[in-house]
């Protein structure tokens, strides 16, 4: 009794929270807009991301440098996948392929960091890993800025399927 009671209130809830537009969702156009943008980004990130040849560093043992190449060869795998996703969303748009999405651009943003981390830690003083480690600290915002309005897509139009199947279910 106490769960249909709780589901009553959630869909009560669900129901109020949507009647005014919601800020969060992205059009057709601005998603379209948002899929190009994002295609157009993700080669330079992986550029960016195989800038470092561990092989090439001198004071770096061998155990980290296949890290360092394990941790790149993930983030392209995220990244193509992604790519992928893309690709289908532009057939036809899914709430669970837009996690999925969210989810690659979360694993792209662990893959720079988690490399970054084991070249900080390693010491490494070749000069290439310096400056790569200076230049993808922006990279860490932008793939934010792509990863947080889809972010907030996914969860306002998982409030709509909520709302809509709360409306069905009286």
């Amino acid at each position: 009794m106490g769960w249909v009671l709780a589901l009553a209130m959630l869909c009560s809830i669900t129901v109020m929270a949507q009647s005014k537009p919601d800020k969060r969702l992205m059009t057709e156009q601005e998603y379209s807009r948002y899929l190009d943008r994002l295609e157009r980004v993700l080669p330079r990130w992986e550029k960016e991301l195989r800038r470092i040849d561990a092989e090439k560093i001198p004071d770096i043992s061998y155990s980290l440098g296949k890290a360092v190449m394990d941790f790149q060869n993930l983030g392209v795998i995220e990244m193509r996948t992604l790519q992928t996703e893309i690709n289908q969303e532009r057939i036809g748009r899914k709430v669970s392929r837009e996690l999925g999405m969210a989810t690659q651009l979360g694993g792209i943003y662990d893959t720079f960091g988690n490399q970054g981390q084991l070249l900080e830690e390693s010491g490494a003083q070749a000069p290439g890993v310096k400056l790569w480690l200076a230049d993808t600290i922006p990279l860490f915002k932008e793939i934010g800025e792509y990863r947080i309005p889809l972010m907030n897509d996914v969860q306002a139009r998982v409030e709509q399927l909520e709302a809509r199947s709360c409306k069905e279910s009286k």
